[in-house]
């Protein structure tokens, strides 16, 4: 006897294939134009162009007054929607939000007014999946944070190609001292080495933290080193490496300068949006979550109401194993698909390598990815399982608005661990934001100095951005 297979039935919502009952509307946004469709069930009511400006979406939405359109459609084009969504965002009208790729290929002629048509009898027919709609300050927020994701790539590019030159010329200085090529005294003792005649001793004791007699007693060894270090390397660079390092040290210095700059956003955010600064501290309670990997996470999730279940958080992540389907057959592979959003992949599997990079056994996830390690003896297999569980329990945390707090760890002394984590990150970041600012102020006085003389003729165009490079510094 076969068993006969029964399906529960699926409940459709708007935009997963239920069709909408009335007139509805298409607009495909460009930056000067907006090409509108209006279909209702049967036929097509309305179609015309007009201009992206505030004056002629007061005209657009008198237009759904007049043929009863209840929803619009609209394609996510770069930031030329923003104007229309923030305006019909304060009407009654609801908004669908599509991803261009869902709309991308079509067939036939294609012009700005079937594109409307288009996405309007899509949208009509629940075709469209919605997107998150980022308004104001969440669209902000995830512009800069991708933009400080990009930084912070060219920082270790920058970084990588200046260990190249030190292995070239056997510098060993960078492994006297932890972070040597992330801290400013350092930079600018290796710009100063280059540039300048003075001895590396003088130099050293110039630009070497000024601490206490014990603290400096205990890395005179060390600094010892580093004067031998950079010594040989002074003498064995080539005058075109020489060139290549100088520059490649500037680009670090702006980089960073731009780090500290882009990460004042999230700051200021916490400071003006209570709930914001909220979900920011639930996330940086995480082990392995810092505040750029929180911001990064809030600015592409925006509300994580959003999702009614963990496992569509795991889809739109990218974090979802892929389906292949032929008719009521279902084979997972185990491949993530890849088809989310690849700025929070990033960041969570980032997080993920570096849960795992520190070996704390007290991690729960650290267990988890350790376990599966073993079991598949694959290391990024592993790390995406563990970034998928880390989605979950963002999920968790998020919605029941609770911070982490691992059952291994009695309640007084994880919140006691957290609160200090917790601080500890903050003033790390507050510190960092502190000495952008004086930077910033110093670079200013230094700018209205070379100006003037650059006024006077004392100095030159290529001059004058070299000494603003260094003052950056």
């Amino acid at each position: 006897m076969v068993r006969k297979r029964t399906q529960k039935p699926i409940g459709l919502h708007i935009g997963e294939g239920k069709r909408w009952n009335g007139p509805v509307m298409g607009i495909d946004v460009h930056k000067e134009i907006l090409a509108v469709c209006i279909v209702s069930e049967t036929n097509i009511l309305f179609e015309q162009e007009t201009s992206n400006s505030f004056k002629d979406i007061a005209k657009l939405i008198d237009w759904c007054h007049r043929y009863s359109v209840r929803s619009v459609a609209m394609e996510a084009t770069s930031q030329y929607h923003l104007k229309i969504l923030e305006t019909l965002s304060k009407t009654n009208i609801s908004i669908l939000l599509a991803n261009p790729h869902q709309t991308m290929n079509t067939q036939g002629k294609k012009t700005d007014k079937l594109d409307a048509r288009r996405i309007a009898i899509a949208h009509r027919d629940g075709r469209l999946k919605p997107s998150i709609l980022a308004l104001d300050e969440f669209f902000t927020l995830r512009r800069l944070m991708r933009s400080l994701y990009r930084f912070i790539q060219e920082v270790t590019k920058c970084k990588q190609r200046l260990h190249q030159i030190f292995h070239r010329y056997e510098f060993n200085g960078t492994k006297l001292f932890s972070g040597f090529l992330t801290s400013q005294w350092s930079l600018k003792l290796l710009v100063a080495t280059i540039t300048t005649d003075k001895t590396i001793q003088e130099l050293v004791d110039q630009y070497y933290p000024h601490r206490s007699t014990a603290q400096r007693a205990s890395k005179q060894q060390k600094l010892d080193q580093l004067v031998q270090e950079l010594e040989q390397l002074r003498l064995r660079l080539a005058p075109l490496d020489r060139i290549a390092l100088g520059a490649e040290i500037a680009q670090l210095q702006v980089f960073q300068t731009l780090q500290d700059q882009y990460r004042q956003t999230y700051y200021a955010m916490a400071d003006q949006n209570p709930q914001f600064k909220r979900n920011f501290e639930i996330l940086l309670s995480i082990p392995g979550i810092g505040p750029d990997t929180a911001a990064a996470v809030l600015a592409e999730v925006v509300d994580v109401s959003f999702f009614k279940r963990p496992q569509q958080l795991a889809k739109f992540v990218g974090l979802a194993p892929r389906v292949i389907q032929s008719g009521d057959k279902k084979h997972k592979t185990g491949k993530i698909h890849k088809g989310g959003n690849k700025f929070l992949r990033r960041a969570l599997t980032l997080a993920c390598t570096n849960i795992f990079a520190r070996g704390d056994k007290n991690h729960p996830l650290y267990v988890f990815i350790h376990r599966k390690y073993q079991e598949k003896d694959a290391y990024w297999l592993a790390i995406c399982v563990g970034a998928r569980k880390l989605v979950c329990l963002i999920w968790y945390l998020l919605q029941r608005q609770e911070r982490w707090c691992p059952p291994t760890i009695a309640a007084k002394k994880a919140y006691q661990i957290l609160q200090k984590r917790v601080a500890s990150k903050i003033n790390l970041h507050k510190r960092a934001v502190a000495r952008y600012k004086a930077t910033q102020k110093r670079l200013a006085g230094k700018l209205m100095e070379q100006l003037d003389h650059l006024a006077s003729g004392h100095k030159l165009p290529y001059h004058l951005l070299d000494d603003l490079l260094r003052s950056g510094t």
